[in-house]
């Protein structure tokens, strides 16, 4: 699936783009350190990977671009570069309405899915947000869940709290602090199996939000001269998160 993507995708960004001025040949990249299986860096190598920065890599071979990842910035900080101008486009990014005011957006490549973890042994029944209710939540500083459950957050209506660290998160849910959490399902999967905590921890069968990930063009930047490319173009063919 991901090759008759690339290869759709980069059938197309190899065809000749019209002359213009200061037509751009150099993509300052960011993006997420932490972010399995789509965009982090690993301790062993500090190189960048996941489906987001081998795509764009893949993409920059075929076109002669060069590219200067960024992705150590502190998230909010490279949003904020994003906006400006100083960082051309992200590697991975959800799309909602304020973002999609300020940021330009190609079709998504990929489709992540957040779950309910909780301890085996304090497994409790999930299908609708008000099974929740009385019970308390944690979840990781910057993520995203969707509209909907975006909505219930800034709404209070849940006790939810948010913390900037994984690993602190994940000591709050094996000391009982919280009855649960919330995260990426492939990534807090291999964080567990990392540790050998995923035998006494599930993810509730019930998926809480299914979220498009895709990249982002910075509207102040050269490189958007590419994103109508990737708008018609980033096709159908897209993978889906575990």
């Amino acid at each position: 699936m991901l090759k008759l993507f690339l290869l759709s995708l980069l059938m197309f960004l190899s065809q000749p783009v019209a002359a213009q001025e200061n037509i751009c040949h150099k993509v300052v990249l960011g993006g997420s350190n932490r972010w399995f299986p789509v965009a982090f860096v690993a301790k062993d190598t500090e190189h960048p990977q996941g489906i987001g920065y081998d795509l764009i890599r893949h993409i920059g071979d075929k076109m002669a671009l060069k590219l200067e990842f960024k992705a150590w910035l502190p998230w909010k900080r490279g949003l904020k570069y994003l906006e400006s101008g100083q960082l051309d486009m992200m590697s991975a990014l959800y799309w909602n309405e304020p973002r999609g005011a300020i940021f330009q957006y190609p079709r998504p490549y990929f489709y992540n899915k957040s779950y309910i973890f909780v301890l085996n042994d304090k497994v409790f029944p999930y299908q609708h947000y008000a099974d929740l209710k009385g019970l308390t939540g944690i979840y990781l500083s910057g993520s995203s869940f969707g509209e909907d459950f975006g909505r219930i957050i800034r709404e209070k209506k849940l006790q939810l709290q948010e913390l900037s660290d994984k690993k602190v998160m994940i000591r709050a849910l094996f000391s009982g602090l919280t009855d649960y959490l919330i995260h990426d399902h492939a990534d807090m999967f291999s964080y567990l199996k990392q540790r050998q905590l995923h035998t006494t921890s599930v993810a509730l069968p019930t998926l809480l939000a299914a979220l498009a990930v895709h990249f982002a063009f910075s509207r102040k930047s050269p490189v958007r001269c590419y994103y109508p490319k990737l708008t018609a173009n980033s096709s159908g063919h897209r993978l889906t998160g575990l």
